[in-house]
């Protein structure tokens, strides 16, 4: 879980000294020594058949079935964690909070299970309320089901339910969540959660990373909260009124320390999170919205307004982005000079200074876009380890989602990437890989007079096989069309 402190006139202001952060270790990780003791109470632990589990698993990347079949109220075994936390003298006057969970289309017992958690496992005089925001759902049961149960279950005032009148996104939801709750830390979690240090990479992927150092040798306990350069936006807790004051965007990584702030993960902290294979729901009008895909549309909009000089490596990561109209960025520059933010350079040097370890700044493409084959239209990687096979170059459609064009990089260095991946090769086979930490070279030469790929280490050339349609290394051929490929610039936005 993250927390976020605030500056005033240079001085750090921690929410009533230990603030969220001493509030956030009190309501997810006090338990008893009974809880932990116990056996798995009935719900916990659900059997179900492969099938059934599949069946109920596509719609929102999660197993339904027995989510469904788990109790909404349930003890935890235990949970592994720092074993210091339960000495720390936590203080009893503390600020309350308001909990705000967004959700779209979740599963009602998934949002069911996260606000008994929340409610079960927090000091009653701490949490003000949980508010709920809808954004804009249109299953069933999270209508007048919903509503019944938090009547029936609920003391009244303590859960509120919010619905949007039209999709807004996870952002707005949140911003309208502050803005109508009550308490005096606003607490963000997903809808699907029962109660290390981030960086960034330059295509804006949030990742994490060992501790630096620096940090270690600063904390005298492991369980001591600990600086991080960002956050992944899911789970943390500010100062409802210096979250209003940031403005409603979702930059608040880069916006909290320039502007004053700080960021800390505090280990005492422990949430469970759902991950999903990849995005369950598509962004409705909200995409038609924007010029581009929606996540890197919004994506430049941070960079625009945040990241000054080093603003050009994202679009050498995501070269297609700069032709994408980010909209009107006025009012968010105007709140940078008001409130006197510092540099992106002073961000990399004083709180990111660990970033260019794992993720070099990289080097100009000197080719980029759809890497074709002079035989047929294209390659398109397989996942990560598997041969890379060529299909005909088309705007790939993914079940009402946004359009995924897959975009090529050779760069100065001879690294040819495809997103966080890059083409590597052993003998005559071919792979798609993650890029190796830390590097931004590779073995990749383009011939633009013969249109060849070379394989320096191996001296082979990238070739295309008409029978199966995978690309392999061959022997180096003069006017060999296999072994001809152009990238094609992508300029339309």
């Amino acid at each position: 879980m993250k927390v976020i402190y605030f500056r005033r006139a240079r001085i750090i202001k921690v929410i009533c000294a230990v603030v969220s952060l001493v509030l956030l270790a009190i309501v997810f990780t006090s338990e008893s020594s009974q809880d932990r003791e116990q056996p798995a109470p009935e719900g916990e632990r659900t059997v179900s058949t492969l099938a059934g589990v599949q069946a109920k698993s596509d719609a929102r990347q999660l197993r339904t079935l027995a989510a469904g079949q788990a109790k909404s109220q349930r003890t935890w075994r235990g949970r592994r964690g720092v074993h210091e936390c339960k000495y720390w003298d936590y203080p009893e006057d503390l600020p309350t909070t308001s909990v705000v969970v967004v959700f779209h289309n979740e599963g009602l017992s998934v949002v069911v299970r996260t606000v008994h958690s929340v409610i079960n496992r927090s000091p009653r005089q701490f949490l003000k309320e949980v508010v709920l925001v809808d954004d804009f759902s249109d299953k069933e049961d999270l209508k007048e089901e919903l509503e019944t149960y938090i009547a029936r279950n609920f003391p009244k005032g303590l859960v509120r339910l919010l619905r949007n009148e039209q999709r807004e996104g996870l952002i707005r939801s949140r911003s309208y969540g502050a803005e109508q709750s009550r308490g005096d830390v606003v607490l963000f979690l997903d809808a699907h959660c029962e109660h290390f240090r981030g960086i960034f990479e330059w295509g804006m992927l949030y990742k994490e990373i060992a501790i630096p150092s620096q940090e270690v040798q600063r904390r005298k306990y492991h369980s001591e909260p600990y600086k991080s350069p960002t956050h992944a936006g899911g789970l943390f807790a500010i100062d409802r009124k210096y979250f209003l004051k940031l403005g409603r965007n979702f930059e608040l990584s880069f916006k909290i320390w320039q502007c004053g702030g700080a960021i800390y993960w505090v280990p005492c902290s422990r949430v469970g999170h759902v991950y999903r294979g990849f995005m369950p729901y598509s962004f409705g009008e909200l995409a038609s919205k924007r010029k581009g895909p929606l996540i890197t549309v919004n994506y430049k909009r941070v960079v625009e307004v945040w990241m000054d000089e080093y603003k050009e490596y994202f679009y050498t990561r995501e070269p297609m982005a700069r032709n994408y109209d980010a909209g009107d960025l006025t009012s968010q520059l105007l709140l940078r000079k008001k409130l006197k933010c510092k540099s992106f350079r002073w961000y990399m040097k004083n709180v990111a200074y660990d970033v260019l370890k794992d993720f070099p700044l990289l080097p100009k493409n000197l080719y980029w876009g759809e890497a074709s084959s002079a035989r047929d239209d294209g390659p398109v990687p397989r996942r990560d380890g598997r041969t890379p096979a060529v299909n005909r170059c088309s705007v790939h459609l993914s079940r009402g989602r946004q359009r995924q064009t897959k975009v090529f990089r050779l760069n100065a260095e001879g690294q040819l990437g495809l997103g966080e991946r890059c083409m590597d090769a052993t003998s005559d086979s071919m792979e798609v890989v993650y890029c190796q930490l830390g590097t931004v070279d590779g073995p990749w030469e383009y011939d633009a007079d013969t249109s060849q790929l070379h394989h320096k280490r191996e001296r082979r050339c990238l070739a295309f096989n008409e029978y199966n349609h995978k690309v392999h290394l061959a022997e180096c051929v003069d006017g060999a069309i296999q072994q001809q490929w152009t990238f094609r610039e992508i300029q339309d936005a």
